[in-house]
């Protein structure tokens, strides 16, 4: 029986913690340790487990923010520490369905799956307490994430985001990659795919947060390992970033963090992870893609130019990371993920 780790990160999520706490406690499958790795909140975060879930989830506070690479870093060194098979990071605005847990193992019978992600539908909530709490959940059949797709100009997209949920993605496949909101890792794809001569960094810590999730997905697939998409496991996400796909709309829902994060990591996983034979036949569609970026920054956030600037002074030195990198597949077999 497979031994689950659940690292639960959290940053000023309070209001969320008691929502995905009982939805993970009221599990059909119980073999598994949660874990909460609290990154510095000022919100009391960290009190709310004086007063309830005692006993039932351990607790690690950070005395600073390391970000989502980091702290989920953490939690898996601790997890292989401990003699787990597999580790989930979970996201404190995600709601699991009572199966969620039982479903994803099976997949895992496969020795040949590193991830595997479930259904993400999207939830809202229309009202909180006085003490902050929220007070009434609604549950879409809006998707929100059914695994990674890498497209031509190396955007990396939800598959089925934003589109109502008619089945259409009920099969169970092999994708590019799994979403960070609750993807499940086996731990020895983690330490496979671990930079060399480090002690634990899986996810890239120089990512800090966003596509850091992208990146390890490109790290297994660079590898051998598989990711999988298992429909019967449903969970629902109440995504903070925007809805839509179309870059404008998009980078005006983001906040400034995410927005600094978000194109400086975009620009370091192409400069990592991919193959210069792979880059070429597509050119055109990268450079219009960041020229689209680079047209909205000029026009409506000039203060973010200097993102482009520290990138590309630290470029060279991501490419030299791909040195510390695990790669057994050819270009020629990664291919198969660009569509």
């Amino acid at each position: 029986m497979f031994k689950i780790f659940i690292s639960l990160l959290g940053y000023n999520h309070k209001k969320y913690l008691a929502l995905c706490l009982k939805a993970v406690l009221a599990q059909d499958y119980h073999n598994f340790k949660i874990v909460y790795f609290d990154n510095a909140s000022g919100d009391g975060s960290v009190d709310l487990f004086k007063s309830s879930f005692v006993n039932r989830v351990e607790v690690v506070a950070s005395k600073e923010n390391l970000g989502y690479a980091e702290g989920h870093n953490l939690a898996i060194k601790m997890a292989v520490e401990e003699g787990y098979n597999l580790v989930m990071c979970l996201n404190p605005d995600v709601i699991l369905e009572p199966n969620f847990l039982s479903e994803i193992v099976k997949v895992f019978q496969n020795d040949k799956v590193g991830a595997v992600s479930g259904k993400l539908l999207k939830w809202r909530y229309e009202s909180e307490s006085v003490s902050g709490e929220i007070t009434k959940v609604i549950k879409t059949k809006v998707i929100d994430s059914t695994g990674l797709k890498l497209n031509c100009d190396r955007s990396v997209i939800d598959r089925g985001e934003g589109e109502v949920d008619k089945r259409q993605y009920d099969k169970s496949l092999d994708v590019f990659g799994v979403s960070g909101a609750a993807p499940v890792y086996r731990l020895l794809a983690l330490t496979d795919v671990k930079y060399k001569g480090t002690d634990h960094e899986y996810f890239d810590a120089d990512f800090f947060v966003y596509k850091e999730d992208v990146d390890l997905a490109y790290r297994l697939q660079l590898a051998g390992w598989q990711a999988r998409f298992k429909p019967g496991a449903v969970a629902f996400h109440q995504r903070q970033m925007g809805l839509s796909k179309k870059i404008i709309k998009n980078k005006q829902e983001q906040g400034r963090t995410s927005k600094y994060y978000s194109w400086q990591n975009n620009l370091f996983l192409i400069g990592k992870n991919e193959f210069w034979q792979n880059l070429l036949p597509h050119l055109h569609l990268i450079i219009w893609r960041q020229i689209k970026i680079l047209g909205y920054v000029l026009v409506c956030e000039p203060s973010l130019l200097y993102v482009l600037f520290k990138a590309l002074c630290r470029l060279p030195c991501f490419i030299r990371k791909r040195r510390l990198m695990k790669i057994t597949i050819s270009g020629q077999e990664f291919r198969r993920w660009l569509r």
